[in-house]
């Protein structure tokens, strides 16, 4: 089963919406801003997964020429071996190609016509275990952010993606209005309003 590994939002000026975002927030750094030749990207660490800011120059594979400002992908972490997690796609009749193939990692997206928000597969070509360790020990440190975010949390996709529930673990699907809505567990007395960002809805409720 895949678990969330970060949520991606594609936007014109990937430095500036982290900065703006993270005013909300107040959570540490997951990646430094990374210059390439396919995207710009910094990324945020919620805990259980993390949030991307990208601009792409070539997504999945394909030119961008026009930027649009959205929730734009769901990345699930492969934990096997790319060709293991490609049967795996396969014998769950779930259409796929691969996206992006570089130093770092291979992303798979699947049914990549059929959403507006793309789901893939992301496989990593190095042990992430050290990154992963070190993430959660910084968001611990601090306490949550500004919003006093606790590790736990649910990811809630709309019935759209239902086809996916039996690979993808943690996550629930319902209809509603947002494709995607995370809701986060606040320890706050007064809980914020839900949070609106580029397609994307974030909800807070008890810790």
């Amino acid at each position: 089963m895949y678990a969330i590994d970060h949520l991606m939002f594609e936007v014109d000026d990937p430095q500036e919406a982290y900065e703006e975002f993270n005013e909300v927030f107040g959570l540490p750094n997951a990646w430094p801003y990374v210059s390439g030749y396919n995207y710009d990207s910094i990324g945020l660490n919620f805990g259980a997964f993390n949030v991307e800011f990208i601009r792409f120059r070539i997504r999945f594979g394909e030119s961008v020429l026009v930027q649009k400002n959205k929730i734009g992908g769901i990345a699930f972490r492969a934990d096997q071996d790319l060709k293991t997690e490609l049967e795996n796609l396969r014998n769950n009749n779930i259409a796929f190609e691969i996206g992006e193939d570089i130093a770092m990692h291979t992303t798979v997206p699947l049914n990549k016509s059929r959403h507006e928000v793309t789901p893939f597969v992301v496989s990593y070509k190095f042990n992430t275990e050290g990154w992963r360790k070190r993430t959660q020990e910084e968001f611990f440190a601090a306490d949550g952010g500004k919003l006093k975010i606790g590790k736990s949390c649910k990811v809630i996709l709309n019935n759209e993606y239902k086809m996916y529930d039996k690979i993808v673990s943690g996550v629930q699907f319902e209809d509603g209005k947002y494709p995607l809505t995370i809701a986060l567990c606040s320890r706050l007395s007064c809980k914020p309003n839900d949070f609106e960002y580029l397609g994307a809805n974030f909800h807070f409720c008890d810790d």
